[in-house]
Parts: C-alpha cells; structure tokens; sequence
C-alpha cells in the first residue's frame, strides 16, 4: 500500500513537471521562433568567407527560412487600432504597436482540454514616442477578413516580410 502511495505521488510530480515544462516551452517559443527568423534573416546578409560558404549558408537559410512562413500583416482596421502589424498563428498571434511587442498564447495540455490564454507584453522602456513599425519587403500574400456587414469586411491586406522601428531609440537607426 505504502508502494502504491509513493508511485501516485512520484507520479503526481512527473505529470506537474511536464506541465510547468510543457508551459514554459510554449511561452518561450513564439520568443524563440521570432529570433531564429531574425538570426536567418541576417545570416542571408552578412558576407560570407567563401564562393562555396556563400552556396552552402544560402542554402541553409533559405531552408530555413521557408519553414518558417512569417507574414508581418498590416492593420486596415481589423485588429485594435494600437496594433500597426501582427503575425497570427494557430496557437499564438504577436501584436506589434508603437510601445511594444504583445504575445498571446494559447496552451492546451491535451487536444479536448479548455485552452488556458497567456499574454506577454515587452515594452519599449525609453523609446521614442511616436514610431511606428514599418513593413519592409512587401511579400505577395495578401490577407482578408470577412466579419460583420460588406462595408466591415477587409480585403487584401499586404503582408510584409519584415517590419522595421525606425530610430524607435535615439541614435539608434
């Protein structure tokens, strides 16, 4: 009987440790996706030491890079009007807005279990006032929604490979 207790409670604290793990790892990987994108963006930039390096980091980026189908949305109007672009995926959206960057994310331990929302805001502390990110690269996926009356409805929104904070900081570019 003793036996029977202490397997419950060891197992009772492997399946709280999977949850507080399984958790931590979705709200650390829209963070993590967001970097690597940013890390293959700038790998596909920097010089390379080689003709046959250059081949192979392109490759690798390239890869990369299209497994990871980021579209930088503008808001027409669909979203708060705080929000200037967003990415949405299907367990996550990150919301870019003149202050800072919001995640909210969605956790589902088991498929037919009630979703728990985790938002995650990163303020840009000192930043300038003002600045609004800017979509750079126009990509050719365009975005619509179809909520509400006809006149409601957002058609052909452009998406953006990238979006950019001009000088968000001073003397920064």
């Amino acid at each position: 009987m003793r036996v029977t207790a202490l397997h419950s409670l060891k197992s009772r604290s492997l399946s709280r440790c999977h949850y507080i793990l399984s958790l931590a790892w979705s709200l650390f990987r829209p963070l993590f996706l967001v970097t690597l994108f940013f890390a293959v963006v700038a790998l596909r930039e920097s010089r390379p030491l080689s003709t046959a390096h250059a081949n192979v980091r392109k490759t690798r980026a390239s890869e990369s890079y299209g497994k990871l189908p980021l579209y930088f949305v503008e808001n027409a109007g669909q979203m708060d009007k705080e929000v200037a672009y967003y990415i949405q995926g299907r367990d996550k959206s990150i919301y870019f807005t003149p202050s800072g960057v919001t995640f909210a994310l969605i956790s589902r331990i088991k498929a037919d279990s009630t979703a728990k929302r985790w938002i995650v805001k990163l303020d840009f502390v000192g930043a300038r006032s003002g600045v609004r990110p800017e979509g750079e690269v126009q990509t050719e996926a365009v975005f619509s929604y179809f909520k509400g009356s006809s006149d409601e409805w957002k058609p052909g929104l452009r998406s953006f490979e990238k979006i950019v904070y001009r000088e968000l900081w001073p003397g920064s570019i």
